[in-house]
């Protein structure tokens, strides 16, 4: 398994991150297996906080923008 492949998207991470999921709850995944999952797991969590935060920036400046036009049509 490779840990620090990038997924493609955030979609794609999720997506990801519910196979390990799954692959974690099956009995014969062994411990060696586990902690592989939960290294690839720790980095797509992390992948999915940053494609979250930058989406919450960006809609941020949005909305500060579109404030700033309507303060501007209302003088």
């Amino acid at each position: 398994m490779k840990n620090k492949k990038e997924p493609q998207n955030f979609e794609d991470a999720l997506k990801e991150l519910e196979e390990l999921s799954e692959m974690i709850q099956d009995d014969s995944t062994s411990l060696d297996q586990m902690l592989e999952i939960f290294e690839r797991g720790s980095y797509l969590s992390k992948y999915c906080k940053n494609k979250l935060a930058n989406v919450d920036e960006k809609i941020s400046i949005l909305i500060k923008k579109n404030e700033d036009i309507e303060i501007k049509e209302l003088k």
